[in-house]
């Protein structure tokens, strides 16, 4: 569990920068899981393949919708921290602020169940 302490302006861009790239990754990976599931379906028509695979593609559209939020929550929040350096024009470099509590929790909880997600994936295909 993460701590939550003033930090500088520019460690929470980084950390933000961070979080967009494994999010960018997670989408590339999605979009390999579901052209395999295709795959699957198309060349298996057992009914319990099927009934699996179809709980996988609900499963992986749904981390979909939480990555395209989760993207549009860190783009919010790092306007916050460009609007911070703004107002404090004269040394942004010396700017502390608290990370967003609610986003650490949730790129945590993402990264979990994300993990979690393909492991499980690539233990159905194999």
């Amino acid at each position: 569990m993460s701590t939550f302490k003033l930090q500088y302006l520019h460690e929470i861009h980084q950390e933000h920068r961070i979080w967009i790239k494994e999010l960018e990754f997670a989408e590339d990976e999605l979009t390999v899981f579901l052209r395999r599931l295709e795959e699957v379906v198309l060349n298996n028509n057992k009914i319990e393949l099927l009934a699996e695979a179809q709980q996988f593609q609900n499963q992986l559209l749904k981390r979909q919708e939480v990555i395209a939020q989760l993207k549009l929550d860190v783009k919010s929040e790092e306007q916050k921290i460009v609007e911070m350096a703004e107002s404090n024009a004269i040394a942004p470099e010396r700017k502390k602020t608290n990370i967003s509590k609610d986003l650490v929790l949730r790129m945590e909880m993402f990264t979990t169940l994300w993990s979690e997600l393909k492991a499980n994936f690539i233990t159905y295909l194999t």
